[in-house]
């Protein structure tokens, strides 16, 4: 594929507070949908669990930014992010377009990629559940 253009494309910068459970449209198109609950399900990349009471609302979701680090699932130590998209082959449009999902001062999911090896529920714990969904799949 081969892209001839004046500007380099990309996403601008955004950053959205996650307030409550719901649904939330990022400039990216995508859509990420927030729930509680009791119900558990397997992981993939565009669905994550975490123990409801660990991340309290609000979260944030936003776009990458030069020098964020997170420790990856199965890891034990962290990695910046730009150095785990390198070592995944992503290329640097996707990169910009992967929403960042933190609690506090922690990363906990690269959506649509990799969760973070911390926060993992126990069995019978409170469930949040967040679930990507990309623009094809986007509901209104």
């Amino acid at each position: 594929r081969l892209l001839c253009a004046s500007e380099q494309p990309g996403v601008p910068e955004y950053e959205i507070e996650i307030a409550e459970p719901g649904a939330y449209r990022l400039p990216t198109g995508m859509q990420l949908i927030f729930s509680v609950g009791n119900e558990r399900l397997e992981e993939d990349d565009d669905t994550v669990l975490f123990p409801a009471n660990q991340l309290p609302f609000p979260l944030q979701v936003r776009s990458p930014r030069a020098g964020d680090r997170f420790q990856p699932s199965g890891m034990t130590g962290t990695k910046l992010l730009k150095d785990y998209f390198v070592d995944t082959k992503i290329d640097r449009e996707s990169r910009q377009r992967t929403p960042v999902v933190w609690s506090g001062e922690e990363i906990i999911w690269l959506a649509g990629r990799r969760r973070c090896e911390q926060f993992r529920p126990a069995q019978g714990e409170k469930l949040l559940k967040i679930t990507l969904v990309k623009p094809k799949q986007a509901v209104e």
